[in-house]
């Protein structure tokens, strides 16, 4: 393990994607459930901790190399990549917004003993518009991503009133109970768990971080997350063209007329794929060069909603190609040309994101200044 701990963190995620992550990926898809090995695989490699920062043990890596992390993952599993994702945002969370030396300890047990991190969200009305009885010490929580796998995970606490915000703890997964609900089952990315839980934790426990829930969740966790799985949608992508590739370079010699319009349609499916590329790129430098004190106003977010619309439309538009050059080859589901788990991904997308109870998106959007300030 030393060997590799030595490489760059981009290099260490591709080597884990290439092998343990594509290997289970078809279990994973196919069984729904967590991708405890990909999980393995990444803790072995200390990925858990690539976003942590030195001085806590961790490799410092900015935005740009996570969503290059993400992306890699994505290739081979999306559900291992939106895991790491979640994971990710959470501890650029805890990052940003730590000012207290027991959540600095947190960090450094991040980096130490590879803990996976995500966040639970209590919203007031529930998605299928089935309400779950409120029980002593316990909310209701529609999604809870890979909830029951993390070792930590970031919770809402407290009451929003007038003047007031409320916080956010991290709870070690001792502290908390979650009951599930209902069971859901995605079309699309089968391993993260789409159930929805109501939350138990332990009063008084866990890691207050120092700013509220409205700094935290609008000016880090929610850009983090909508960026990181739009880099997760541009491995969908890469795994797209991957497979017209190796159809149209197998059978092109059979079929010259259809070989050269395929290859037409290659070559424009890569240049609409490099223009996400480049655009999502460039948002993730842009949030590599936010100061600590820096807070997100109406323009900036504006400006991530249009680049996430538009690497989801993308991706389905390669997607959707690849299916119309492969046929009935992609179309088949046990075929080697097979485009099935891309299709069922991409079109789950934008579901994906939506489904994250953002419940204050809504309600603090407004009243965030549209300038930024430093």
């Amino acid at each position: 393990m030393g060997s590799i701990d030595s490489r760059p963190a981009v290099d260490r995620a591709t080597m884990v994607g290439n092998t343990v992550v594509r290997r289970w990926a078809a279990d994973v898809d196919g069984e729904g459930r967590f991708p405890h090995e990909a999980v393995d695989a990444l803790c072995h490699s200390r990925l858990l901790s690539a976003t942590v920062p030195v001085e806590y043990g961790g490799d410092g890596v900015t935005s740009v190399d996570a969503c290059e992390i993400v992306r890699t993952l994505a290739r081979s599993c999306t559900s291992t990549a939106l895991v790491y994702a979640v994971h990710t945002a959470c501890v650029f969370a805890l990052v940003r917004h730590t000012r207290d030396e027991s959540v600095s300890g947190l960090l450094r047990d991040i980096a130490e003993n590879q803990l996976l991190l995500t966040f639970l969200e209590p919203v007031s009305e529930p998605l299928d518009g089935i309400r779950t009885a409120h029980r002593d010490g316990a909310s209701d929580v529609h999604f809870a991503p890979f909830g029951t796998n993390a070792d930590v995970v970031l919770v809402r606490v407290g009451a929003e009133s007038a003047g007031n915000d409320s916080g956010f703890r991290a709870l070690r997964s001792c502290d908390v109970s979650l009951i599930r609900d209902q069971k859901r089952g995605g079309l699309g990315f089968r391993g993260i768990d789409w159930d929805s839980y109501s939350l138990s934790w332990v009063p008084e426990t866990g890691l207050p971080l120092a700013d509220g829930y409205r700094a935290v969740a609008l000016d880090t966790l929610y850009p983090a997350v909508h960026l990181l799985a739009s880099a997760a949608w541009l491995g969908i992508g890469d795994a797209a063209i991957a497979t017209v590739d190796r159809y149209v370079a197998e059978y092109g010699d059979e079929r010259p007329g259809k070989y050269r319009r395929d290859s037409r349609r290659l070559s424009e499916m890569r240049a609409v794929h490099d223009t996400l590329v480049g655009r999502i790129q460039e948002y993730a430098q842009d949030c590599a060069l936010r100061g600590e004190g820096h807070r997100a106003g109406c323009t900036e977010y504006e400006a991530l909603g249009d680049m996430v619309d538009a690497a989801t439309k993308g991706v389905r538009g390669v997607v959707s190609d690849a299916l119309v050059v492969c046929g009935m080859a992609g179309y088949d589901e046990n075929g080697s040309y097979s485009l099935g788990k891309e299709i069922r991904d991409v079109l789950g997308a934008k579901v994906f994101l939506d489904e994250f109870p953002f419940d204050a998106w809504a309600g603090v959007w407004p009243e965030v200044p549209g300038e930024t300030a430093s």
